[in-house]
């Protein structure tokens, strides 16, 4: 039994708890493994093809080309990144004939973001190594970056700012690393609207708010004014992508978005349109409510929630409704998972990372023997770590005299709220 003595070795949660991240985190690096040896050139996979493309665009560009159309027509494989995205590649571009070089990129930018994201959780070992293994094992995310090399891999030390920004009540800062790390996919800014309900004064949501349209507005700007020439392709190539351009942007295994998930499903059972509409509509209701629930004012004998688990819990069920959810989209799921669990309490964060591991996995695995939903495993991953971060946040013990956990994340910064 967990406080037991076990010999001379006292076996509690903690040291139980441990043991199993520890066991995680071995899994996780095993899952890299065979990425890193093909990526040697130990076996004859094709990986990185999604940073072939952006080096083959600067090619393109170099050479004075179309970079939305050089890659698109050899491979059949878009550009849809600000050209100012694919210069900011180039150093790792120049350096690509070093498969070891790019790994060691991508899982440094991975390390790094974690270790950003450890002031946020308590210092013990077990929870700092919590936070790696969701950064590295999470949603089955990094994988996907990984194999893929995507730009996408920008958007995790950006949502990591972003997070501890926010835990340190730098409110305007935060929306700025928000807006900067949604202009890479455009997608995710539909996320800034959790900005507008921070628990503050309207004058720091203000600023948050239009800190990060400032943050988005200005990279697209930038690149606007400085690449002018290759704006009609990029629109073009987005407005392709938005309507669908390529079987994979349908729901399924390379697309795992809760709207084709619902609609998918809900036809394999002989329920079409408007049903399947309807369902969406209660569901994305329903969170709605929960979380109005999860974020209600604190009272003299229970806390409110702090506000980066507010903002945080709120950002990941607006991502959670997007329509295309690529496979490597969930990486920036993980700071905002922390934030959000830490933010709580203790062990809903724990639980939450966990859930992240153990039911994506489960669903992928087929060990969860649901066969249409193992092509969502990593949504029903996400959607059980938010669950776990809803559940925790609406019935969770926050007694008054308690410290918020992520208060150590305060940095001596004063807020600006």
């Amino acid at each position: 039994m967990f406080g037991k003595r076990a010999g001379n070795h006292p076996l509690t949660m903690e040291r139980a708890g441990g043991a199993l991240l520890f066991v995680l985190g071995a899994l996780a690096c095993l899952r890299i493994y065979p990425h890193v040896q093909a990526l040697l050139g130990r076996d004859g996979l094709r990986y990185a093809w999604d940073f072939q493309a952006v080096c083959t665009a600067l090619d393109a560009l170099r050479s004075g080309l179309d970079p939305y159309r050089a890659y698109l027509s050899a491979h059949g494989l878009p550009v849809t990144y600000p050209v100012l995205h694919i210069y900011i590649l180039a150093p790792l571009c120049a350096l690509s004939g070093e498969p070891v070089v790019y790994v060691m990129v991508i899982a440094g930018i991975a390390l790094a973001s974690g270790v950003a994201l450890w002031r946020l959780v308590p210092a013990t070992p077990w929870d700092r190594i919590a936070v790696l293994v969701a950064i590295f094992a999470g949603f089955k995310a990094f994988d996907w970056e990984l194999t893929t090399g995507n730009v996408a891999i920008l958007e995790l030390p950006l949502a990591a700012a972003t997070v501890r920004l926010l835990a340190a009540r730098k409110y305007a800062w935060s929306g700025l690393a928000f807006g900067l790390m949604a202009s890479v996919k455009i997608l995710p800014l539909v996320g800034a609207a959790a900005l507008l309900l921070i628990p503050e004064s309207a004058a720091a949501r203000a600023r948050s708010f239009s800190s990060a349209l400032a943050g988005f507005l200005a990279v697209h700007i930038l690149n606007a004014v400085l690449f002018a020439r290759w704006l009609p392709s990029y629109f073009a190539m987005l407005t392709w992508k938005a309507t669908g351009g390529t079987a994979e942007d349908t729901g399924g295994v390379l697309n795992q978005d809760t709207i084709h998930c619902i609609v998918d499903g809900l036809g394999r059972l002989g329920f079409n349109q408007p049903m399947a509409g309807f369902a969406i509509a209660c569901l994305g209701l329903a969170m709605g409510a929960l979380i109005a629930l999860a974020c209600r004012p604190g009272t003299p004998t229970r806390e409110p929630l702090p506000p980066v688990a507010a903002v945080s819990l709120i950002v990941l069920a607006l991502w959670l409704f997007l329509f295309r959810q690529k496979n490597y989209a969930f990486e920036a799921f993980v700071p905002f998972t922390v934030a959000a669990g830490y933010g709580v309490g203790l062990w809903t964060g724990r639980l939450a990372i966990l859930a992240s591991i153990v039911v994506t996995a489960a669903f992928f695995t087929h060990a969860i023997p649901v066969r249409f939903l193992d092509d969502y495993h990593q949504l029903m991953g996400a959607w059980s770590a938010f669950l776990v971060l809803l559940t925790g946040a609406v019935f969770g013990s926050r007694p008054a005299a308690r410290g918020g956990t992520v208060a150590a994340a305060q940095d001596g910064l004063p807020a600006d709220g």
